[in-house]
């Protein structure tokens, strides 16, 4: 049914508990709704953040909970012992499992796209959370050189967290590698960036700050999530991926673009996954 909006002169008071249209914040991401679409309520916008983390990274960090728990439970061996893998074969037969892995990259992907429904429903964007072409050159320069900060001091992180015993040794993919292998790996580091970087960093915080979410704390939920799902590779995994989302939510905070941060995260998960396949048996403190 079409909408007869009221002519300009009218103006009538916005509803208690919904948002107004209102100018973006210096250096953070724009504010709610354009002039002339419906404002959802901060009530929607809640049940809107809950349905889409409910659909991806907020199952994700209940499930990798869970599996850290089993870990220290019901595991007779000490973490250190213990093996996780990452992007493991899902299939005897090589063609079934690239078709099961590329599945699930695409399936990975649908919260994504219901991040731009729910975006465009409430009169705005992909380009709300920076998601455009305004600067290219300038989101690469950052994203590069995140990955390369971000991939340093996570290397040392890692190896100390292995030293200390508080993580999970990670193994990735199988063991048997085909001509796709590197392709599959890159297509799996995209889906990954693009996932985490839009809903949990530039989307959640985007909605808490409707939600007249404070900063800090938006940026405390945001980090603790992503924390949360990297649980599964242990307590050094966990503490790792909190830092970095501090870092990069705050980096959101400021700039209200997810771009250089997806490059970055695609840098970092594309070289650490090829270069764990290419040279992992070669180098022994690689695990």
């Amino acid at each position: 049914m079409a909408t007869t909006l009221p002519p300009p002169s009218a103006s009538p008071e916005p509803h208690a508990g919904t948002l107004t249209p209102s100018s973006p914040r210096p250096g953070g991401p724009p504010g709610p709704p354009a002039p002339g679409a419906s404002a959802p309520t901060r009530r929607q916008l809640g049940v809107e953040a809950v349905i889409v983390l409910g659909l991806s990274y907020g199952a994700f960090g209940i499930s990798s909970s869970l599996d850290l728990i089993k870990s220290l439970v019901a595991t007779p061996v000490p973490l250190a012992k213990q093996v996780t893998t990452l992007y493991a074969p899902v299939d005897s037969h090589a063609w079934l499992d690239v078709a099961y892995q590329l599945l699930g990259v695409a399936t990975e992907l649908v919260p994504v796209v219901l991040v731009g429904y729910l975006l465009v429903r409430s009169g705005e964007s992909m380009a709300t959370l920076g998601v455009d072409r305004r600067q290219p050159a300038a989101d690469a320069r950052w994203g590069v050189g995140l990955a390369v900060l971000v991939g340093v001091v996570g290397l040392g992180f890692r190896l100390a967290a292995n030293a200390l015993g508080t993580n999970l040794e990670l193994v990735i993919g199988g063991s048997a590698h085909h001509w796709w292998t590197i392709g599959v790996l890159l297509a799996q580091s995209a889906g990954t960036a693009v996932g985490e970087e839009v809903i949990v960093t530039a989307f959640l915080l985007h909605r808490l700050r409707q939600m007249r979410w404070g900063d800090g704390r938006s940026l405390t939920a945001s980090a603790l999530l992503r924390g949360s799902y990297h649980l599964y590779q242990g307590f050094g995994g966990g503490l790792a991926n909190l830092a970095l989302g501090l870092v990069f939510g705050r980096l959101f905070q400021r700039q209200g673009r997810v771009v250089p941060l997806v490059i970055a995260h695609f840098l970092i998960d594309a070289v650490s996954t090829v270069g764990y396949v290419e040279l992992h048996g070669r180098l022994g403190w690689l695990h």
